[in-house]
C-alpha cells in the first residue's frame, strides 16, 4: 500500500500500477532465464572438474570402502560420482 501511496504522490494513475505488474513479471522471468542459461555453466564445469580429477574419483572410492566398512548407506551424496 505504501508504494501505491508514492506513485499518487508522485503523479502516477492507477493504470501505470497495473502496467507495472505485467513488466516486473517479464523482468523476473528474464533474469530467471539469463541466470539459468549462465548459472548453470558453472555447475557444469564443477561437474566435469570433479568427473575428471584423479583426486576426486581416489577420495571417492576411500570413502565407499569406509561405508563399506561401517556398514552405512549412501542415503546424501552432494557431488556426482560416475
Amino acid at each position: 500500500m505504501l508504494s501505491v501511496g508514492v506513485l499518487k504522490i508522485l503523479g502516477f494513475s492507477g493504470f501505470y500500477v497495473f502496467a507495472m505488474v505485467p513488466v516486473a513479471v517479464f523482468g523476473m522471468w528474464l533474469w530467471g532465464y539469463f541466470l539459468d542459461r549462465f548459472g548453470k555453466i558453472q555447475q557444469q564445469m564443477e561437474h566435469q572438474t570433479y568427473s575428471r580429477s584423479p583426486y576426486w574419483a581416489d577420495l571417492w572410492k576411500r570413502l565407499d570402502r569406509i561405508e563399506e566398512k561401517l556398514g552405512t548407506k549412501e542415503s546424501q551424496k552432494t557431488l556426482p560420482r560416475e
